[in-house]
């Protein structure tokens, strides 16, 4: 089995929204300040072409929806 292309883990994101019950999707408010702190952290990486973080090797778009995920650092 292959690695997932770029395109292909970004499609599922978009598809993952629709079925993430409603609790646990951070709001936009929330994730785009999670983005912000991402944006600039010295653990930022990328993974497939996407942003993910090196400490704990997420990919940003999907931490950053869901409402019980922290950072591994503690930045938010």
């Amino acid at each position: 089995m292959s690695d997932p292309t770029p395109e292909q883990l970004q499609q599922e994101f978009v598809e993952s929204e629709g079925r993430t019950s409603e609790h646990l999707r951070a709001t936009q408010e929330v994730r785009q300040q999670r983005a912000d702190i991402c944006a600039t952290c010295e653990f930022k990486t990328t993974m497939f072409t996407l942003d993910a973080c090196s400490e704990c090797n997420c990919l940003l778009g999907f931490k950053i929806f869901l409402t019980t995920a922290d950072c591994p650092k503690g930045k938010w």
